[in-house]
Formats: C-alpha cells, sequence, structure tokens
C-alpha cells in the first residue's frame, strides 16, 4: 500500500483505542491545580533557561488569550480548476 503524505482520509489505527480511559477527569484536574499557585508556575515557565519552554508556554498562553490562529484554506477541483458548489433548498423542484 503507498501512502501520500497529504492526501486526508482515514489512517488504519489512528486515534483513541477503543476502552481507552481518560487519565485525569476534568473534576480532579480542577482539585489539582486548585492545590497550586498556577501564577506562580507560568512565571516560572516563562523564565526558564529553555527556550523551547518559554515559546510553547507564550505560544499557549497566547492563544487562549486570543484564540488560535485562523488557517487558510485552498481548495481547487481537478487540475486545478474552480469547484462548483450547489445549494437548494430541501422541498424545492430546483
Amino acid at each position: 500500500m503507498v501512502r501520500h503524505v497529504g492526501t486526508g482520509g482515514r489512517i488504519p489505527g489512528a486515534g483513541r483505542k477503543p476502552g481507552c480511559k481518560t487519565l485525569v477527569k476534568r473534576a480532579e484536574a480542577a482539585d489539582i491545580l486548585g492545590s497550586i499557585d498556577e501564577m506562580a508556575l507560568w512565571q516560572k515557565l516563562l523564565k526558564s533557561k529553555s527556550e523551547k519552554i518559554v515559546l510553547d508556554a507564550i505560544k499557549y498562553l497566547t492563544d487562549r488569550r486570543d484564540g488560535k490562529a485562523v488557517e487558510a484554506v485552498k481548495l481547487s477541483g481537478d487540475n486545478a480548476s474552480p469547484i462548483e458548489i450547489l445549494v437548494r433548498h430541501i422541498g424545492t423542484d430546483d
């Protein structure tokens, strides 16, 4: 089987396995986070010696504050021709 990168579609074996359980439930996460000083932890991460940790923390916090950036999607039909979209109202004869 030849698999081309970027072709989309279902990938056998990917995703969560049946019967997989969540490691930490939302309520448990709230209890854990409630027992620490989150602001101090974020400040510690932002002052890390690792540039990767600092960058990841900044990206995460920025995404949470501003929302993730919109990704541009370009669609085209065969041979890069435009895609025709026909919208019909249900129940009409058109």
